[in-house]
């Protein structure tokens, strides 16, 4: 309701015009509303947690939790942090609510203080395994003044920039320095497609509640909060077109929107074998070519026993280094051409057949099917651990 009036005084020439007005809030209405937005922002925050788990557990081997960006886990850590102060000041400000705040501030306060500052911790240290202990600890406690000079300076953003608008989409570009580390490091999967898709739809839930419904329950409680819904909308294209370019990376290649010729040229892992190790192949497939000879004979003379002998001999599993005779043509004309094995699935490769290997820098040959599926988890040798260029 509203009063307007005009005081004026007789004795001298003054007046005043007054305009009073009273707003009136339904606390009833503001608590059940408040209620329901606390359910659906614990199982918002619960999901966080399970999508942060199993990105862990992808990133478990220290070759893939190096590709990891620290920006895009410390600004995810930024904005938590930032939602746990609004919910305590929420339970500050409006006391009848507190129960209601009171589980989304714990879940955001383990997400943010727990979870991502230890993978952050992680990442780092997958960064530099050589590290001493002293140097670890020192690295840890940067790595917390780092993060909370972060916090403080998007707490002193957040409160003195004119355009918020501009501030919320600057936070909310977290997949940024992810998607220029997979450009500068060629890593494809550095990060599981649940974990983007999940924490993109999550974190966007309560920027789209506050600036898009009109009738949340902030607005119930403080009339003067208005809705944006162009913020809305840019927040959901921007969130949206960078977990669309890191899915795409996964799929294309990390560098798939680089104009090629700005691009170095590419590895060239199906390019012919070298003389020595064509020569191993010739030389171990003339010996399997004779002990297979010796092997045919003594089953020919020997009987049930040397069909034993000789089951035993073709049964036998494929080792790392071992060569497999190759097709009878070869053999008939005398080249006694063998095939190399593969030590990720122990089967024999063609060395005739460019298509179907791939030979890395250090010279280690393997199925293109094992390695691309190899590469897809880490980006080193199998045999050897040295560095593999992107195909």
């Amino acid at each position: 309701m509203g009063l307007t009036g005009s005081v004026s005084s007789l004795a001298c020439p003054l007046n005043f015009n007054v305009t009073a007005s009273a707003i009136r809030i339904d606390w009833e209405a503001a608590t059940g509303k408040a209620v329901n937005y606390s359910v659906w922002q614990t199982l918002s925050c619960l999901a966080q947690i399970v999508l942060l788990l199993r990105q862990l557990h992808h990133t478990q081997s220290t070759s893939v939790a190096a590709r990891v960006s620290v920006l895009t886990v410390g600004t995810q850590a930024v904005i938590d942090s930032l939602s746990t102060i609004f919910h305590i000041s929420l339970c500050v400000f409006i006391q009848s609510l507190f129960t209601a705040f009171l589980s989304i501030v714990f879940f955001k306060l383990l997400i943010f203080a727990v979870i991502e500052l230890k993978y952050m911790a992680i990442i780092m240290g997958a960064r530099d395994p050589n590290m001493s202990i002293n140097d670890s600890r020192r690295q840890v406690t940067l790595l917390h003044a780092r993060f909370y000079a972060a916090f403080f300076a998007a707490m002193f953003l957040l409160y003195t920039t004119a355009s918020n608008s501009l501030f919320v989409l600057l936070l909310y570009s977290f997949w940024v320095p992810q998607i220029i580390l997979n450009v500068i490091t060629e890593a494809r999967r550095p990060l599981h497609l649940h974990y983007i898709v999940g924490m993109s739809l999550t974190r966007i839930m309560l920027p789209l509640y506050l600036f898009g419904y009109s009738n949340n329950f902030v607005a119930v409680a403080f009339p003067g909060f208005k809705a944006n819904h162009g913020l809305c909308a840019a927040l959901v294209l921007w969130v949206g077109g960078q977990a669309a370019v890191l899915v795409l990376q996964m799929k294309w290649g990390t560098r798939f929107f680089i104009p090629a010729k700005f691009l170095p040229p590419k590895f060239d892992y199906s390019r012919p074998l070298p003389p020595a190790l064509l020569a191993q192949a010739n030389d171990s497939g003339g010996s399997v070519k004779s002990s297979s000879s010796s092997s045919s004979s003594s089953a020919t003379s020997g009987g049930v026993d040397s069909d034993i002998e000789m089951g035993t001999i073709h049964s036998r599993a494929p080792t790392i280094a071992q060569i497999n005779p190759g097709p009878n043509p070869a053999v008939q004309d005398g080249s006694a051409q063998g095939t190399l094995d593969c030590v990720i699935c122990y089967c024999p490769i063609d060395p005739s057949d460019r298509k179907s290997y791939m030979l890395a820098p250090c010279e280690h040959i393997f199925h293109k099917d094992c390695l691309v599926q190899w590469m897809d988890v880490k980006m080193e040798c199998p045999t050897c651990r040295g560095d593999l260029p992107a195909i």
